[in-house]
């Protein structure tokens, strides 16, 4: 498709702001978290400028990375586990691809916070390779960096459908599909903007051990869970209709679906107290819809609402912080 094959010819270079920063986006998706791992469609949007690294020749013996945000600081050099050897493992594949030899340090700007299900990891490995690309003299394409993101986000989290990568890469509003030929990446035009909060439970939900547990019940129950899986994908195709119109969003039929699809991502076991708790919340506050974005267990709530300002205070009143979206399309 044009606006794919357009996006993808972009360069690295393309998203280097004045002081050197190389941006990437990160993501809510609007409809059909974990039922994409399952080849059914899903509808996502890119959070312009969420993750921003800046590389710099360093004087240590290793390369090193800092995330002042998430209070994070790792060096090649250091023996660690968990998820910092995770993050060390990202860095020494995307030094490998680029042949970064001699030591380097990224500073990384990081506007969201990590395992909330926006995407965090997979806009770290956007802009990471983004920039040391750049760094190495190689001025990259979007379809390189995805490929190499998309390679990032399977050290993280096993089995992605690799929708965040794609999201972090090219940005905007997608309706995007997992073939067995490969990835079909739909770019979808509003007529005008939509308005979102997302609001972050406190919870952290890591995307890596609930996509596992999902397969272990599917395979347990797939009669059911390819049922929940397929009403998803039709919750999906419905969205897609009514986002595709020419005037504004009819936002009473899409808070419908957004709330049927939370039905079934309740049903699937990926809610949480805390999210629930959110929901509840904004729903007496004056939000229409809501429902969690990302592979839940925790993380972020997407909330449609237009007394957002209303919603936002009955949030902080149970110390929940949010943020205001633009989806442009």
């Amino acid at each position: 498709m044009l606006e794919f094959e357009q996006l993808g010819r972009r360069r690295a270079s393309s998203y280097v702001d004045g002081d050197g920063w190389v941006g990437a986006c990160g993501k809510v998706i609007l409809f059909g978290e974990h039922s994409v791992v399952y080849g059914q469609p899903a509808i996502a949007a890119g959070i312009e400028r969420a993750v921003r690294v800046r590389v710099e020749r360093s004087t240590e013996a290793c390369s090193s990375i800092s995330i002042e945000r998430w209070n994070i600081s790792v060096s090649l050099a250091d023996k660690l586990h968990g998820s910092a050897v995770l993050l060390q493992n990202v860095l020494k594949l995307i030094c490998r691809h680029f042949a970064v030899e001699q030591p380097v340090h990224l500073s990384v700007d990081a506007q969201i916070p990590h395992a909330s299900g926006l995407g965090a990891s997979a806009a770290l490995a956007v802009a990471c390779s983004r920039a040391l690309a750049l760094f190495a003299g190689q001025d990259s394409t979007n379809e390189e960096i995805n490929e190499l993101a998309f390679a990032c986000e399977k050290l993280a989290h096993g089995n992605p459908s690799g929708l965040d990568n794609s999201l972090a890469c090219y940005g905007g509003l997608f309706r995007f599909q997992r073939l067995h030929s490969g990835v079909d990446l739909k770019a979808l035009s509003l007529a005008q903007p939509l308005n979102f909060l997302v609001a972050l439970s406190g919870k952290q939900g890591f995307t890596a051990k609930t996509v596992a547990r999902v397969r272990q019940l599917w395979l347990k129950n797939k009669t059911l869970y390819d049922e929940l899986f397929e009403q998803m994908g039709e919750l999906t195709r419905e969205a897609e209709a009514i986002l595709a119109v020419d005037t504004a969003v009819d936002k009473v039929k899409l808070g419908k679906l957004i709330n049927r699809n939370q039905a079934c991502l309740r049903q699937l076991g990926v809610s949480c107290a805390e999210i629930e708790d959110i929901l509840e919340l904004a729903s007496a506050g004056g939000a229409t819809a809501g429902k969690l974005t990302g592979s839940g267990d925790g993380g972020a709530v997407l909330l449609l609402s237009d007394h957002r300002a209303d919603v936002q205070q009955a949030l902080a009143e149970k110390a929940y912080s949010s943020f205001s979206i633009t989806i442009a399309g």
